[in-house]
């Protein structure tokens, strides 16, 4: 028997889960999920691009239209993001 603890109505994301974009680009892959504690709700996604060289941008929870297991999908197009300033991947 097989538990899992994900509350109704919520999506289990896997680790780098791929971010495409309205256009159907791929600009990153999810790092980390930021939420607010205070009203328990996400407020961002941390994604990365890159190999070797990896840049982080902080995407905005209001700029998702679809998650699912294996893949987020924005509502808005790759300038947007690319528009974003890079952030600090600190662990």
């Amino acid at each position: 028997r097989i538990e899992k603890n994900i509350p109704e109505g919520t999506v289990a994301m896997k680790e780098g889960a791929r971010v495409i974009t309205a256009e159907g680009k791929h600009v990153g892959s999810v790092e980390r999920v930021l939420a607010d504690a205070s009203i328990d709700q996400i407020t961002h996604l941390l994604i990365s691009n890159g190999t070797f060289a990896k840049t982080a941008k902080l995407i905005p929870i209001k700029w998702v239209m679809v998650m699912s297991e294996d893949e987020v999908h924005l509502r808005v197009k790759s300038n947007s993001v690319e528009e974003l300033d890079a952030t600090s991947m600190a662990v």
